[in-house]
């Protein structure tokens, strides 16, 4: 008697969920990292225009009399309406802050004295074509250079 071999091929189910699982898992972990990176990669565009606001910033210190803000804090109310294109003492126009993400219109003044003030990056304030990415973040900088979140 001869015996002939069933042959069969593919995968079996249980192969099948699995390999799923697997992909499952490695999804689960990547699409927030890529996530993080990307928001990462925003508020790093509105860094870059933070510092170029806070050199300005020292330029007017340096500049005034006194060494302090009073020339301008005297003269402006900081809110968040308060954009700081509008602040002509520091010579910013809105090309000047120009970016992918984040424009001029982002970039607001909410705290001033003669020795502190607070600028905010504000991603819902942006008019930017990509402006809705950046929806949501808010990046800070103060008179030390301190840049954090919100």
């Amino acid at each position: 008697m001869i015996r002939t071999r069933n042959a069969q091929a593919g995968f079996t189910l249980v192969e099948l969920l699995i390999v799923v699982i697997i992909v499952a898992i490695l999804a689960s972990v990547a699409i927030p990292l890529y996530r993080g990176v990307t928001e990462s990669a925003y508020a790093r565009e509105a860094d870059g225009a933070l510092g170029t606001i806070r050199s300005t910033m020292r330029t007017v210190q340096s500049q005034s009399a006194a060494g302090d803000f009073s020339a301008i804090s005297t003269k402006y109310t900081a809110d968040l309406t308060l954009k700081i294109t509008d602040v002509s003492e520091l010579n910013l126009d809105a090309t000047d802050l120009l970016g992918h993400y984040f424009d001029g219109d982002s970039y607001r003044m909410t705290a001033l004295t003669a020795t502190t003030y607070l600028i905010k990056a504000i991603g819902d304030s942006s008019r930017s074509g990509k402006a809705a990415s950046v929806a949501g973040i808010i990046r800070t900088i103060d008179q030390n250079g301190t840049l954090a979140s919100e």
